[in-house]
């Protein structure tokens, strides 16, 4: 007998032990034996259908673990494990108002955004990047802060945004802005990038505050 119908036949048994423990008087053993036929194949059916299941799921895993094999035959896991994936973000030391025709007035802010991964390292990315550029007043003074611009990278915009050069490798994200004479922009800028990566969907921001009588 296969282990399945061995395993249905002992549960129905016991549960026909335990109502026939309930009744009293002379037993039709021919009925029970016929009700205990039937109730066995249904239980055997839906063991069947669950095995199909079972089964069918297994094959289904078995095949995505193969799509993320390496081409050598690595692990999966030890593939994913290896991808690198931005772990944040840093801005770089030399962003801030920028005279792009040097005609004495600030036009734009350039923003230097770094991201790197678990290790520190950079990682390149992709998504979406949002940035900002917002002149904070000296302390004590009444003004309010005023925002000098804003930028958004779509996917490909950031991909086109990223550098390499001897001063380091980074993406510029460039915010235009209302053009002011060099130097008289009183207080510190605030400049703000929010990343969402569109490989796990996660967010990483990052905020710093430059003075602008001290960018090049």
């Amino acid at each position: 007998m296969r282990p399945t119908r061995v395993l249905a036949f002992g549960v129905l048994l016991c549960a026909m032990g335990v109502g026939a423990s309930c009744r009293s008087g002379p037993k039709d053993f021919d009925n029970e034996n016929d009700e205990l036929r039937r109730r066995l194949t249904e239980a055997e059916g839906r063991i069947a259908t669950l095995e199909a299941e079972r089964n069918e799921l297994a094959a289904k895993v078995g095949e995505l673990s193969k799509t993320f094999e390496g081409a050598g035959g690595e692990p999966a896991a030890d593939v994913v494990a290896s991808l690198p994936r931005c772990a944040g973000l840093t801005i770089g030391r030399l962003s801030g108002p920028v005279d792009s025709n040097d005609d004495g007035y600030w036009d734009r802010v350039d923003i230097y955004i770094r991201p790197f991964d678990g290790r520190q390292r950079f990682v390149q990315i992709a998504g979406r990047m949002t940035a900002s550029a917002t002149l904070v007043p000296p302390p004590g003074s009444a003004e309010a802060p005023v925002t000098l611009g804003t930028a958004v990278l779509h996917p490909m915009d950031l991909r086109e945004s990223y550098r390499s050069s001897p001063l380091g490798t980074h993406y510029t994200v460039e915010i235009p802005m209302r053009p002011v004479a060099v130097g008289s922009l009183s207080g510190s800028i605030l400049l703000g990038a929010e990343f969402r990566d569109a490989v796990t969907g996660r967010v990483h921001s990052v905020q710093e505050t430059v003075n602008p009588a001290r960018t090049p």
